[in-house]
């Protein structure tokens, strides 16, 4: 009878030893330090560091090199059990400007000389565009003829790839006309530009937003602040029955729950009915 080899164990998967995670994490602090260092490769210096304090594998073994390795790369393949996400009922104070503040917000950059900041605060707030997408929206996108007073948002730029039609205000349209004259046509592709001609992208749109936030007076303004303010105003302008299901089409929601949100906030501001319970507090 043929002697049968006894088969090599297996590659365990990463978390089936009690230990492996707090393994890792020596691994990770060592990987850290070492980090740049002369000398031997990596993993042959930390698998020398482990033996060197008295750490033993798994299987109860010196450290080597690739061992060190294969037990980092079972970790990077691991799952990350991600957190929950809750999504908000209602938006809080600090989510979103009333029109009080857009005017006056307007009169401050206004004033200041701020051309470039004015026409961004006013194209997010009266479009509602996410930041990633304003970013992108081209000049050839902005439809400002007699007629026309629309941004179309194509499905390359939108957010999951469903295209729409935003409907600017005309006040809006006759102000970006003047914006791009001003700065010149030939000198811009995308709309949100740099002095140059040279694209926005996220991070220096939200930086951007961030400055107007300190010249307004208002810490903390980020780039959703301004979409959600799109969001309350068109809602509130909106009488029909069916203004929530047109707030979510110039949003771009998938899903009509998302949009319910400024439904709720707008029942919640209604300081009209608490005059009388105010009185209270006049005494």
């Amino acid at each position: 009878m043929a002697n049968r080899r006894k088969k090599k164990p297996g590659r365990k998967p990463y978390g089936y030893y009690a230990d492996e995670a707090a393994v890792v994490e020596i691994i990770k602090i060592k990987r850290r330090q070492r980090k740049g260092k002369p000398g031997p490769t990596a993993w042959n210096r930390i698998a020398g560091e482990m033996n060197a304090e008295g750490y033993k594998t798994q299987l109860k073994k010196q450290w080597k090199a690739q061992s060190v390795k294969n037990t980092w790369l079972r970790a990077q393949e691991a799952p990350v059990k991600k957190k929950k996400k809750v999504e908000k009922t209602t938006l809080g104070p600090g989510d979103f400007l009333d029109e009080a503040e857009v005017i006056a917000a307007r009169r401050v950059l206004k004033e200041a000389g701020e051309i470039h900041l004015l026409m961004l605060f006013e194209f997010m707030v009266g479009t509602g565009l996410r930041a990633s997408e304003a970013v992108r929206i081209k000049i050839r996108d902005i439809s400002i003829r007699r007629r026309r007073c629309w941004v179309n948002v194509l499905a390359s730029v939108a957010k999951g790839g469903k295209p729409r039609v935003i409907v600017i205000p005309k006040g809006l349209k006759d102000r970006i006309s003047k914006y791009i004259d001003r700065v010149g046509r030939q000198n811009m592709d995308t709309f949100l530009a740099r002095t140059g001609g040279a694209p926005l992208n996220y991070r220096s749109l939200y930086g951007r937003v961030v400055k107007i936030g300190k010249l307004i007076e208002i810490p903390g303004l980020h780039p959703h602040a301004l979409r959600h303010t799109f969001a309350m105003i068109l809602y509130n302008y909106i009488t029909t029955p069916d203004r929530l299901e047109r707030v979510q089409q110039q949003l771009g929601h998938q899903h009509l729950k998302t949009t319910l949100v400024y439904l709720r906030t707008a029942k919640m501001i209604k300081p009209d009915e608490m005059v009388g319970f105010g009185e209270l507090f006049n005494v």
